[in-house]
Order: structure tokens, then C-alpha cells, then sequence
């Protein structure tokens, strides 16, 4: 299940807002469908508390009331004490080292193709931060899934709308998907 020169990374964000500035709370991520080896995983939290000083983020009511609708295990997410600009560094190091490590072309997915990605773009922009990826290596998992609902996803792991968990999840469908239809590949 290897791709020639591309590491597939799906990335999950868990937020504040549904909007392309939303501000952030969580990072997942996980890799997948690239080497014959154990994922490599990231999963970072800022809380609450600490997006609360960035204007350049949108903060949604809706979305926040929703947070405290959400299981126990979820809502750790936003208790952690930290910063957003830690945590999107934090990412972009773990990303640069990854692609150093394993001489690889990154290829980031997310559940939506406007969503996670937009998002954690513009946080690299506002922060100054170097985008590590090639717009042309950006995929979609949801569509992905949408055309082959033939492929039923496995059974969750995890806690949903925790952000590793999240990111688990569509990664272990996305390469069940690209294996069902020979693909074994997801770049």
C-alpha cells in the first residue's frame, strides 16, 4: 500500500465555528495508506480559554453551546491550557518533520472539502506560518466515501468529535475504499 513519493496524512480539526477562520481548538491527524508500517499520529489540543485573544478567528455561540451538548470525552478539548499559535506550530513542525523524516510528498485529507483544510490554512496564514502542502495534494475524504456508499464504514473507534479519533476514523474507511477497488493507493 505505497505510494511512490506521497505520504497521505487525514487531518481533523475540532473548532469553534463552521466558518473558513473558525477558530481552533484540536488537531488530529493521521497517516494512512502510505507505508506497510504502524500510523504515525498527532493529536494536539489549545482549550477554550486560550483562542479567546485572536481577532483574526470567528468564534460561533451556536457552535460553542453545541460543545457543551457533547460527550465528556470530547469536550477535554477545549480544558487544556496552551496556545492556538502553539498548537498550529506545534502541527507544522510535527508535518515538517514527518515529510523530512520519510522523504515523502505530503497529500492532506479532511472530511470536507471545505472545512478542515481552509480552516487550518488560513491559521497558517494569520500566524505566518508556511503552508506544507501543495494545493494540488489536497483530497476530500467525504467525497471520497460518497462515491462508494457501497463501502461501508468500520465500525467507530473512539469518541466522536475528538479529533484523533475523528481522523482515525475516516482514514481507516478512506483506505478500506481505495483497497476494495484495487487503488490501495490514496495520492
Amino acid at each position: 500500500m505505497n505510494i511512490e513519493g506521497k505520504l497521505n496524512l487525514m487531518i481533523d480539526l475540532e473548532t469553534l465555528s463552521l466558518q473558513p477562520d473558525a477558530a481552533i481548538i484540536a488537531i488530529g491527524a493521521t497517516t494512512f495508506a502510505s507505508f506497510d508500517i504502524v500510523p504515525i499520529n498527532f493529536m494536539q489540543s489549545c482549550g477554550y480559554s486560550s483562542t479567546e485573544t485572536y481577532p483574526a478567528f470567528h468564534y460561533d455561540a451556536a457552535t460553542i453551546a453545541w460543545w457543551e451538548k457533547q460527550p465528556a470525552e470530547a469536550r477535554k478539548q477545549l480544558d487544556y491550557t496552551g496556545t492556538m499559535h502553539g498548537l498550529v506550530y506545534d502541527f507544522h513542525k510535527f508535518l515538517t518533520l514527518l515529510s523530512i523524516t520519510c522523504n515523502y510528498e505530503l497529500v492532506v485529507w479532511s472530511n470536507g472539502a471545505n472545512f478542515d483544510i481552509p480552516i487550518l490554512e488560513h491559521a497558517f496564514r494569520v500566524f505566518n506560518i508556511p503552508i506544507p502542502w501543495s494545493y494540488r495534494n489536497v483530497r476530500c475524504y467525504r467525497t471520497l466515501a460518497a462515491l462508494f456508499p457501497e463501502v461501508p464504514a468500520p465500525e467507530r473507534i473512539g469518541t466522536a468529535h475528538r479529533a484523533i479519533d475523528d481522523a482515525i476514523n475516516q482514514a481507516v474507511h478512506a483506505e478500506k475504499i481505495l483497497s476494495s477497488f484495487g487503488a490501495g493507493k490514496a495520492a
